[in-house]
């Protein structure tokens, strides 16, 4: 993606905050930056690909178990 497209999809983060992450995850290992002239992307790595599977179950089971903790998810918005 595209880093408007990351702040389009993430609006309550700020730029700087942004900007910050995406410097950590690319220098872990889990996103890479292609740059193309002026244009730069963005795109998870092998090891950022693995841990698919773990974000998501985490993801699930604080989805089932949100109501015990009193938080609410907010319905991500349809493109």
């Amino acid at each position: 993606m595209r880093y408007g497209e990351l702040r389009h999809d993430i609006p309550s983060l700020s730029d700087k905050i942004l900007t910050e992450r995406l410097r950590d995850l690319c220098a872990a290992g889990f996103v890479k930056q292609e740059r193309s002239g002026a244009a730069s992307r963005y795109s998870l790595t092998r090891r950022g690909e693995m841990l698919k599977p773990m974000l998501q179950a985490l993801y699930d089971w604080g989805e089932d178990n949100a109501e015990a903790f009193g938080v609410r998810f907010l319905e991500a918005e349809s493109n």
